[in-house]
């Protein structure tokens, strides 16, 4: 006998809505944008998501960060990019605000 701890969620029990779109990072050539927003899954506390969306809402590979990590990885990137003022930073690689 086996025993199935699974939940055997279908794909339509998945459920997400954007709480708050903070950026857009990229756009591709097919219009996918890869976004910056707090989601949440399922009617849970939202988190922060980093992801790509497709111009219909259909959401593509990505990760999700809890806020404890998006600090962390936010201190690390100013130590990897020597804590430049991040608009200096962006103009120097092209992005305009």
């Amino acid at each position: 006998m086996v025993l199935d701890l699974t939940n055997n969620n279908t794909q339509s029990d998945f459920n997400f809505e954007k709480t708050e779109e903070i950026a857009i990072l990229d756009r591709s050539r097919k219009n996918w944008t890869t976004e910056l927003n707090l989601v949440s899954y399922n009617g849970n506390k939202s988190v922060i998501d980093l992801r790509q969306w497709s111009p219909e809402g259909k959401m593509g590979k990505g990760l999700t960060l809890t806020e404890q990590t998006a600090k962390n990885l936010l201190l690390a990137l100013e130590s990897y990019f020597g804590n430049e003022p991040i608009q200096e930073a962006a103009a120097e690689e092209g992005f305009n605000y």
